[in-house]
């Protein structure tokens, strides 16, 4: 056999050995069996990936470069952030009767509140309305008072058409001027029935003949008679000219009385119970058609007969005229009237279901969900009812109801322009009617283009709310802050239910013409009327917050919210109040919410930034700088925030840089610029900051204290490094003072801190820390001039005590409110303020707390000597002391 062949079998033996002992040590079952032993596991320490990364990479940093030498200096902390001035956040005026709806308010109504001085505005003298003249009220009462001769052909007809309103007339050779007595006086024409007539002098009222009966006119004397053209006449006399049955020719004429009749309810009595009557002759007439039906339905409501009403709509949809569906409508209507909106949904459900195209379905449905603040809905069904609009002439008020609610809706929506391109439409629909000219009025409002329009939408005694509301609201952006006030306060008297708009713009008045208590009291009122609006509410907190109360602002601010959660202005204010209480979490969240609706808000992204600062977010606090100055490069808090960030990045060559920017940029502005001169302060306290440095000494040495220490040794007590701290210990031989201290230009120290511990086995010695400025005689002997001592007197009792020039005895002042434990380790410090000696203070503090604060010390600031600090001891003779110093720490001026 071959060597090559002997050497593969070998292989070949050793690999098929192997595998066999693989397969038989129970691991592996290649035949399916049951496995082996298990195996035990042991915990395997799994080492730190994150140490392999770069040093940028990991959060810690080191006090130090890694191959730098040690250093017992270093430069101080960075300065904590002092926020810059901010931008007042804008406010909202009052919105008109129609909206916008708080998600578009911002768009149209945010503005910097205008202040403007008003002395006396809301005085009592001041609130009477003014004077509505009545059209040609001042020709009548001239030609009144002159004789018929004195008169031309129009003033003499003029004159007689004014009396006909006035009097009752009839020509008998001559016009006369009275009243008509006869029992059935309006069912006198063609019955020749002799009239009763008592003359009246119509220059004065009275009858012309004092004690005189009526008397009789026959009919054929007559030539012709009249009533006095009041409402109460027309409704009876057309009344009469339908008599007790009405003729199927009539029918039509009866019906389009009747509306005329509910038009005139408000003006006499008998026009509600005419038109009653005359929709019940209709429905006897012709009962399968819906609209008398539901014109006496109609007529119940106005007279307050609600039960009535609803036997009659039920009656409807539950008969034969079940199909249509108008009387879906109106019974929907009146369920919202009740504020039953599930029944009224349904109701509407109804109707439209029966009718997609039904303009009357469609406006009344799209009313309700107008009204419930359900715009989009709104808007889909109030579009479809301006599309199918009625045409007749006797539709009239509902062509303008239609036109009028559609552009309520597009101002709801923030579509203004739209809105008022639809009020317009409803102003021609009916010159007369004031729903057109007041929604015209209050969507030029928020364009901006009300000038001259409010006395092109006119005025007069019978003005109605919506008008008066809108021309308030006018006058309120014209700056004719009394005539703002008088229209509104007339306003809430024409109609009380809506006395709250007027009351929640009164306060917006009152706010920005410097009346608070004023603004207060009428917000009061709004929300005591209307606990749920929206811009009551945010109001309301906004008062609050400048009252102070803070907790009750953000109550109703959150109020706002739950009646709108897209409502930005609301966010950012709870985000101020959220920030200025300390709660930066909050505020993030608020200032994040609001952006998110409405991101183009530059004031509320450098808010957010300089939040970012507080919470220590550096960049996002950059991202949110960056989008502030991207939308208003000039934004003082944005730039200042920015140059903060640069500072707090490391950067502050560039933060300084950043700072003298902003003054240069607003150099034109007026003298005392607060955020010019919160930079030019920012940038010298950075300067100031880093001309400072902090050095330190463990004593984490051997051998001899040195390290520029020096020592006055008393008699027993001894200084010497032991254990990484000095100790001052020994029996006091003598009444002695042993001191340990430094030496520094007056103008380079800045504070001494050292940590001191009076060990148990001290007994009766006072211990402490002192800054003196001093001077030595030729004979050794020291004077002091100037010092301040913090001690721990050997009673226990922590004292300061100060010596000025001129005074023979320190003065000293316990400090009741510190406590000094024997063993335990006390950090104690004393910081010098102050540019010059004149305004030289000292501030004391024990374990991290003033003690005392700003106490005035001169002397000890004037830079002709240097000063020395340290820590002392001191005791009688017989005394034991034991006390270590460690961690001296002093804040000084560099080189």
């Amino acid at each position: 056999m071959k060597k090559e062949t002997g050497v593969f079998l070998a292989v070949a033996g050793l690999l098929g050995w192997s595998a066999y002992g693989l397969i038989s040590d129970g691991a592996v079952d290649l035949r399916g069996g049951a496995s082996g032993a298990a195996k035990s596991y042991s915990q395997a320490a799994v080492p730190d990936s994150g140490l392999a990364l770069p040093t940028a990479s990991r959060s810690g940093t080191l006090q130090r470069d890694l191959f730098s030498p040690p250093r017992d200096t270093t430069p101080l902390p960075l300065l904590e952030l002092i926020l810059p001035p901010l931008e007042p956040l804008p406010a909202l005026a009052p919105p008109s009767a129609y909206g916008p709806a708080a998600k578009h308010m911002g768009k149209h109504l945010r503005t910097r509140i205008p202040t403007r001085s008003a002395q006396g505005l809301f005085n009592a003298s001041s609130m009477e309305p003014a004077p509505i003249s009545s059209g040609g009220s001042e020709e009548v009462t001239t030609v009144s008072g002159a004789s018929d001769a004195d008169l031309t052909v129009d003033e003499r007809l003029a004159r007689i058409e004014a009396r006909k309103k006035l009097y009752d007339w009839i020509v008998v050779a001559n016009l006369k001027f009275g009243r008509i007595e006869n029992k059935e006086r309006f069912g006198l024409r063609g019955s020749g029935e002799a009239i009763l007539f008592l003359e009246i002098d119509p220059s004065t009222g009275k009858e012309r003949f004092s004690g005189q009966q009526a008397v009789a006119y026959e009919a054929e004397r007559v030539q012709e008679f009249g009533f006095a053209d009041t409402p109460t006449n027309r409704v009876e006399l057309g009344r009469a000219a339908f008599g007790s049955d009405l003729r199927p020719g009539d029918y039509d004429g009866a019906m389009r009385f009747a509306g005329e009749c509910l038009e005139l309810r408000n003006e006499t009595p008998r026009a509600l119970e005419a038109a009653e009557d005359l929709y019940g002759m209709c429905v006897r007439l012709q009962p399968t058609d819906v609209r008398p039906h539901l014109g006496l339905a109609r007529c119940h409501e106005l007279g307050f007969d609600f039960q009535a009403a609803l036997d009659v709509y039920a009656g409807l949809t539950e008969g034969d005229l079940h199909t249509e569906p108008e009387p879906w409508a109106r019974l929907g209507d009146l369920y919202a009237r009740f504020r039953m909106r599930g029944p009224a949904q349904q109701a509407f459900d109804e109707g439209l279901r029966r009718s997609r195209t039904d303009w009357l379905v469609r406006w009344l449905y799209g009313r309700f969900l107008l009204d419930a603040g359900q715009y989009d809905e709104a808007y889909e069904h109030l579009n479809e009812a301006q599309k199918r609009e009625p045409t007749g002439p006797d539709l009239r008020a509902e062509r303008v109801g239609i036109r009028t609610d559609f552009g309520r809706v597009l101002m709801a929506r923030g579509e203004v322009q739209a809105a008022r391109d639809a009020f317009e439409r409803g102003a021609s629909a009916d010159p007369e009617a004031d729903l057109g000219p007041a929604g015209v009025l209050a969507a030029a409002v928020l364009l901006g283009e009300s000038e001259g329009l409010e006395e092109e939408a006119g005025d007069g005694p019978d003005a109605s709310f919506d008008l008066l509301f809108a021309r308030g609201l006018a006058a309120l952006q014209a700056q004719e802050d009394g005539e703002a006030v008088r229209s509104l306060r007339q306003a809430a008297a024409v109609d009380p239910f809506r006395g709250w708009l007027c009351w929640r713009s009164l306060s917006w008045v009152a706010e920005i013409t410097g009346h608070p208590e004023e603004a207060w009291t009428y917000i009061e009122m709004a929300h005591a009327a209307n606990p749920e609006d929206t811009w009551t509410l945010y109001q309301r907190g906004r008062l609050q917050t400048q009252r102070d109360e803070d907790d009750e602002a953000m109550s109703s601010f959150r109020a706002a919210l739950d009646q709108e959660l897209d409502f930005p202005d609301a966010l950012v204010a709870m985000g101020a109040l959220a920030s200025e209480g300390g709660d930066p979490d909050s505020a993030e969240r608020y200032f994040e919410r609001a952006l998110s609706i409405d991101p183009a808000r530059p004031v509320v992204h450098a808010r957010r930034g300089l939040n970012f600062l507080v919470l220590g977010e550096l960049g996002k606090a950059e991202a949110a700088f960056g989008a502030a100055l991207t939308l208003n490069p000039d934004m003082a808090s944005a730039r200042n925030g920015m140059a903060w960030w640069q500072y707090l990045s490391g950067d502050s060559g560039q933060a300084q840089a950043s700072f003298a920017e902003l003054v240069d940029i607003r150099r034109n502005e007026a003298e005392g610029d607060a955020p010019s001169q919160y930079a030019e302060t920012q940038s010298a306290r950075i300067r100031d900051h880093e001309s400072k440095e902090f050095w330190r000494d463990r004593f984490d040495r051997v051998g001899r204290v040195g390290n520029g220490w020096t020592y006055d040794q008393g008699y027993g007590a001894e200084v010497r490094l032991r254990d990484g701290a000095v100790w001052i210990e020994g029996q006091l031989t003598k009444e002695s003072r042993t001191r340990l201290y430094r030496e520094l230009p007056a103008d380079r120290l800045l504070s001494l801190e050292a940590e001191l511990t009076v060990h148990p086995d001290s007994r009766d010695v006072t211990v402490g820390i002192f800054v003196a400025r001093e001077t030595e005689g030729r004979t050794g002997d020291i004077r002091t001039h100037a010092a301040v001592e913090l001690v721990r007197h050997w009673d226990g009792a922590v004292r300061a005590t100060l010596t000025k020039k001129g005074e023979l005895d320190a003065a000293a002042q316990d400090l009741y409110t510190a406590q000094w434990n024997v063993g335990e380790p006390m950090r104690v410090g004393i910081e010098k303020r102050g540019e010059t000696s004149s305004d030289t203070t000292v501030t004391l503090w024990v374990d991290d707390v003033p003690v005392i604060e700003n106490l005035a010390l001169p002397t000890l600031g004037r830079s002709s000597q240097p000063l020395r600090f340290g820590i002392f001891v001191e005791g009688r003779a017989g005394r034991r002391a034991s006390v270590s110093v460690d961690h001296v720490g002093v804040v000084r001026r560099r080189l």
